[in-house]
């Protein structure tokens, strides 16, 4: 969710950002289905199921590289959604099928920025990250064998692509 944060905060205030960083996300709206995906994950969280509706979405945050090789990150991860609570879940979730579509505000931007996607990432994968980088006039980072996580699963590749942002955003 960081990245429509961000986005959000660029479109609202371009004139207080001296640099953006997209780190696995996406600029544009859900379509209806994936919008009703949402909805009703909410839903469900929010009824009996509780946060047992939410079991095997783990497996789909990771790279198949790290559930094989750092299994850690896997049960990390796990246990990060475990924590969660429904209520958060459930008003997240609705958060995220109503956000608009925010390219246009990539278009108006004239700081430096970093697109940053996992390799393997499934839910917003490097062609959505592509997409955002071209508006930006950037070449997109693609971190190898990372998932949707890449800051979790390869934190020592992110950070030197932050730092160097940081370095250009001075």
């Amino acid at each position: 969710m960081g990245g429509y944060v961000a986005l959000a905060l660029a479109g609202r205030h371009p004139s207080r950002l001296s640099g953006l960083a997209l780190i696995d996300t996406r600029a544009s709206a859900d379509d209806e289905a994936g919008r009703q995906r949402r909805l009703d994950l909410a839903n469900a969280v929010s009824g009996p199921a509780g946060l047992r509706a939410l079991h095997g979405m783990a497996e789909t945050l990771v790279g198949e590289e790290t559930k094989l090789m750092r299994p850690q990150v896997l049960e990390q991860v796990e246990q990060l959604i475990g924590d969660a609570t429904s209520e958060g879940v459930a008003w997240a979730s609705r958060a995220m099928a109503a956000r608009p579509d925010t390219h246009h505000v990539l278009d108006e931007l004239a700081v430096p920025a970093l697109v940053l996607v996992g390799e393997q990432d499934q839910l917003t994968p490097p062609a959505e990250a592509q997409k955002m980088a071209d508006r930006l006039g950037v070449e997109p980072v693609v971190v190898p064998a990372s998932g949707h996580l890449s800051a979790l699963e390869s934190p020592d590749d992110v950070t030197s692509a932050l730092l160097d942002l940081l370095r250009r955003s001075r």
